[in-house]
């Protein structure tokens, strides 16, 4: 018998701003009285090029200089914006 594959999660919102990006999931969950509920959480990542390989990577578990500080903060605004934004639309 052949199982049917479930559909892949996409986010629902993806920034990039250079070798940094954002994705933004939307979740369900369950309160303490067992009602659902859904909820976003965002996913950081920054892509780095192995000079061994030439492959590209995303580094989940990052170290950040200083100067990437700025374009992360940057970032982190603009996917709070979006995520707001849709919420606020949502809501009317």
């Amino acid at each position: 018998m052949v199982e049917k594959q479930e559909a892949k999660k996409k986010p629902v919102n993806n920034l990039r701003l250079g070798n940094f990006s954002s994705s933004v999931w939307e979740n369900t969950g369950k309160d303490k009285s067992d009602k659902a509920f859904t909820y976003l959480s965002v996913q950081i990542q920054r892509s780095y090029k192995d000079n061994k390989t030439g492959e590209w990577n995303n580094d989940e578990k990052m170290s950040l200089r200083t100067s990437d500080l700025p374009k992360l903060i940057l970032l982190l605004q603009k996917t709070f914006e979006e995520v707001s934004f849709k919420s606020k639309e949502e809501e009317d």
